[in-house]
């Protein structure tokens, strides 16, 4: 029969679980100290009670058990399955008892406490593995921003060249006529008449005079009109410069401001991409660490429940050699992926109806000797893993898509972005994150 000190120490561990006590993954300072004193406010070890304050033996009890790491309660209760074996007595109604709400809290307590931490973890990498999302949906608004910024300046752009060209064909017409004005003034002859030597009011005179004075209304009408006419298009011209300018400025303006919001939507999406990736790289990195530590209370709990599962059914030298040999922190998972037989069977069939396995069945695409843990296939998994997620690549599209402006304008005063780290504050908030 086994013995008091090995039924109280079942006490102990059966009251430890049922306070709570299951290992952190991290703990600050006296972490035995902490575990001990969860179970100490509880004043409860199986049937008996001491006081939170107690002293003595049985205190020190409690306080050496509450202060077992996992690992540590599977060791003890292999000593007693071992004892068990030792004395060959059956187990009484009460020690019984004890095993079954020891193995309870473990269910109910200690085991999904485990896939709780796991469960938070997994959840915050999803989420930081998510972010990237954010990222792109960023660039895309500042994408559709950019492509108004680029249809504005295209417009200013095409305003300001077709001046250009109209302020070109003003100043051709003018450079026109000019020359023709100095054309036309080199091509005029004077009278050719000579005036009278006598220079008296005769009728030699008479002819002299209208006959230049006929000339020179002629010539002053003509020039008068070309110079006019000259006249008109340097004003067109001016007006015509200075409107361009205005559009110029106008361009330079607008180009410069589409230059700025490109530049900036790529700075803004390859810093956040920066930011998010270095955030979830942290967090897969303590996530794997909280896993590692997770799977190895996970197999002193699981060796645990094959110790009281052996001292309930019987133990046997047999038996005790299988739960130390097993592997506790896997399960076998079968790898059909939506494969399936001729017959449209999958593994879970397989399952029920063992009796198909052998290859009997197979198809082109499935194979329940590689495929079925039944059929002693399949791979080993662990409930406990972190399942790293998916990322999104870069967005080389929408990247591409939003231009590469020249320099044909010097944007000397190019503004710059108030729109800072799109994860500056989410980033700094979970920098400090101690992760469960």
């Amino acid at each position: 029969m086994m013995t008091p000190p090995s039924i109280m120490c079942l006490m102990l561990l059966l009251a430890t679980s049922a306070a709570g006590a299951v290992q952190p993954d991290r703990c600050e300072g006296d972490c035995k100290g902490a575990r001990a004193q969860v179970l100490l406010q509880t004043g409860s070890v199986g049937r008996q009670r001491f006081a939170a304050h107690g002293s003595g033996e049985e205190f020190k009890d409690v306080q050496r058990v509450a202060s077992m790491s996992l690992s540590e309660e599977s060791s003890l209760v292999e000593d007693l399955v071992t004892e068990v074996l030792s004395t060959g007595q059956p187990l009484t109604g009460v020690q019984e008892e004890i095993i079954e709400r020891l193995n309870e809290s473990f269910v109910t307590e200690t085991l999904p406490g485990l896939q709780k931490r796991h469960d938070s973890d997994q959840e915050l990498l999803n989420v930081h593995a998510a972010s990237f999302a954010h990222c792109d949906v960023d660039l895309e608004t500042n994408s559709q921003k950019v492509s108004t910024l680029n249809s504005d300046q295209s417009s200013i752009e095409s305003a300001h060249t077709e001046c250009l060209a109209q302020e070109g064909s003003l100043q051709s017409s003018e450079k026109l006529m000019h020359e023709e004005l100095t054309a036309y003034l080199k091509s005029i002859q004077s009278p050719s008449s000579m005036m009278p030597e006598q220079r008296a009011p005769t009728p030699a005179m008479d002819d002299f005079v209208a006959q230049n004075l006929e000339f020179f209304r002629s010539l002053s009408s003509s020039y008068d009109s070309l110079k006019e006419q000259i006249s008109t298009v340097e004003a067109e011209v001016e007006a015509k410069t200075a409107n361009c300018s205005e559009v110029g400025l106008e361009f330079d303006e607008k180009f410069c401001l589409w230059k700025t919001e490109v530049e900036n939507a790529k700075s803004n999406y390859l810093n956040c991409r920066t930011e998010v990736g270095t955030l979830y790289r942290e967090t897969l990195k303590a996530a794997h660490s909280n896993a590692e530590g997770r799977r190895a209370d996970l197999a002193a709990v699981l060796k645990v429940q094959c110790y009281l599962r052996m001292l309930l059914d019987g133990t046997t030298q047999e038996k005790l050699k299988e739960c130390n040999d097993a592997e506790h922190t896997t399960e076998c998972a079968d790898t059909d992926n939506g494969a399936a037989d001729p017959w449209g069977d999958d593994c879970a069939a397989y399952t029920a109806f063992p009796n198909w396995c052998g290859g009997h069945y197979d198809g082109p695409n499935f194979f329940s000797g590689t495929m079925c843990c039944v059929c002693g296939g399949g791979e080993q998994r662990s409930a406990l893993d972190i399942a790293e997620p998916q990322l999104l690549d870069l967005n080389q599209r929408v990247l591409d898509g939003l231009g590469a402006p020249g320099s044909q304008v010097q944007c000397t005063a190019a503004g710059s972005s108030d729109a800072g780290s799109l994860y500056g504050a989410y980033a700094a908030g979970d920098a400090a994150t101690t992760y469960p």
